[in-house]
């Protein structure tokens, strides 16, 4: 299960400490770096720099940045598979996705004796099997769907709900083990607000033309979603104007992304009785147990918290008002949602529909970066050794060790030298700075991956990854907290920093020319 962002670590773009790491070593290492006499030096081209994109017409003591970037802005159109474009983060990801294809493409063909590498193998080649998933079309929708069908009063699909959760798909409240606020060397279970298909609750309150264009073509998008899986126009428009009218009640309760900024608010520690008070109409003790969270079924668990309490005594409400039948097609609704890009051609086409609307991006990716996309969230830390291997060999970790080491140091010692702290804080910022970790380039032991891997089944190899991320999560309660745990693939082109963990995180994928050399 992936980190919230509504939680400690909303995902930094290091910038900043990758370049310092990069171009600003000790001054006994500049000296050592510089070219003897006589010799050339470094070229801009030779550590990853496009001296191309630099517009000397610019006055850098001006806009440094039309400088340094200005013809790159001018001659560079965003792909049309892409809604952004960067100059150093794309770059950087489209050259990992190229040695990340070669890899993926050249165990297909040599088909590896080595098991992990056979479950990587398999994982992207039934994504990549475009005409089994076309010829499949929905089918691998119907056990989900009859899963559904099957729970014939609430408390039943209470039960449903607990177990698409547990294969990765979010419903009314997202559910994770993750660190407490008040207690950093503990975990708790967070529930979040959640159950809209749209990306923001704004989007279902908003009277804007903007908004309403996009809630009119949402209506039309479930439509045609259910038209896909044989349902008739005519119950597919009603489905539809009951699910918005649904997902506006929980908008409604919800908090705005301004109120989310708002730690102390989000950590509401109730727990389960707390829960249970406020949201009557659920069963939430069943709920967990069916998602093995320790000690739910007794009602002796371990510490909960919310981050709306508005939200969950609306989702009560709504539970106990709304039609078995009507609840039912809402579930049945964000499944399909959830899976519509792991289905065949049509699904994809029209899951990807709403994203064109939402972003404005022309086209889809194609079909090998999507399979890669997949296969790097499903077994990622098999596919990223042989990542290291090509791009992190060798020193560059015990070189970026050092690196990121030095920049913490001279932190500290800046520390000293400020003047609107006083003595009392600077020993605190000092004392935190000396217990930041850094987690460099990988992982020290890597993830394991227990589930079995379908050649030929797409779908139920994304839901068997999603239940082995959750249930790795869910086991987390009541241990104690690993500093050493990652949110990210090693090659992935991003850092972050944990503040609850204290904990700098720098991916080998990001450690890259120009950023790392």
């Amino acid at each position: 299960m992936p980190a919230p962002t509504w939680m400690t670590r909303p995902v930094a773009l290091l910038l900043l400490a990758s370049l310092q790491a990069s171009l600003v070593p000790t001054h006994a290492a500049a000296k050592s770096a510089r070219p003897p006499k006589g010799k050339p030096a470094t070229t801009l081209a030779a550590v990853g720099l496009d001296a191309a994109a630099i517009d000397k017409n610019a006055d850098p003591c001006v806009d440094f940045y039309d400088y340094a970037c200005g013809q790159w802005n001018a001659q560079t159109k965003i792909p049309d598979d892409e809604s952004r474009w960067y100059r150093s983060f794309s770059e950087i990801g489209k050259r990992n996705e190229a040695d990340l294809r070669a890899t993926l493409d050249g165990l297909l063909a040599t088909k590896p004796a080595d098991p992990r590498l056979q479950k990587l193998a398999a994982f992207y080649g039934a994504c990549m099997d475009e005409a089994g998933r076309d010829a499949a079309a929905g089918k691998p929708l119907l056990p989900l769907f009859a899963q559904i069908a099957g729970a014939r009063d609430k408390q039943a699909l209470q039960g449903v709900w607990a177990s698409l959760a547990g294969q990765g798909i979010r419903l009314f409240a997202p559910m994770s083990i993750e660190q407490d606020f008040a207690d950093a060397t503990q975990y708790v279970l967070w529930i979040d607000q959640g159950g809209l298909g749209l990306p923001d609750r704004d989007d279902y309150l908003k009277t804007d033309e903007k908004s309403v264009a996009k809630r009119t073509f949402y209506l039309g998008h479930i439509t045609r979603m259910f038209v896909l899986t044989g349902v008739d126009k005519e119950a597919a428009e009603s489905s539809a104007e009951m699910i918005l009218r649904l997902e506006t009640k929980l908008a409604e309760a919800s908090k705005s992304r301004i109120d989310r900024r708002d730690p102390k608010g989000l950590y509401n520690p109730i727990g389960l009785a707390g829960l249970q008070k406020l949201a009557p109409a659920i069963a939430w003790n069943k709920l967990f147990g069916h998602l093995g969270v320790p000690g739910a079924e007794t009602g002796n668990m371990p510490k909960l918290s919310v981050t709306a309490p508005d939200f969950f005594a609306a989702l009560s409400q709504l539970w106990q008002s709304e039609s078995l039948a009507d609840l039912r097609i809402y579930v049945r609704w964000h499944t399909l949602q959830a899976v519509a890009g792991e289905l065949g051609k049509p699904f994809r086409d029209e899951s990807f529909a709403l994203t064109q609307h939402i972003t404005g991006q022309p086209t889809p990716r194609p079909l090998w970066r999507q399979c890669l996309a997949a296969t790097n969230d499903g077994v990622g830390e098999i596919l990223a050794q042989s990542y290291i291997d090509k791009r992190f060999s060798g020193s560059s970790k015990p070189v970026a060790e050092q690196m990121v080491a030095a920049i913490g140091a001279a932190f500290a010692q800046n520390v000293d030298a400020l003047p609107w702290m006083d003595a009392e804080t600077k020993t605190k910022a000092k004392d935190k700075a000396n217990k930041l970790a850094f987690l460099i380039g990988h992982p020290k032991t890597w993830k394991e991956y227990g589930f079995a891997v379908s050649p030929t089944d797409h779908l139920a190899n994304v839901l068997a990854a999603d239940k082995a991320d959750v249930a790795r999560n869910m086991a987390r309660l009541g241990k104690p907290v690993d500093r050493e745990e990652w949110y990210m693939t090693p090659q992935t082109v991003n850092a972050y920093y944990d503040p609850q963990k204290n904990q700098m995180v720098f991916p080998a994928g990001i450690l890259q020319p120009p950023f790392f050399g």
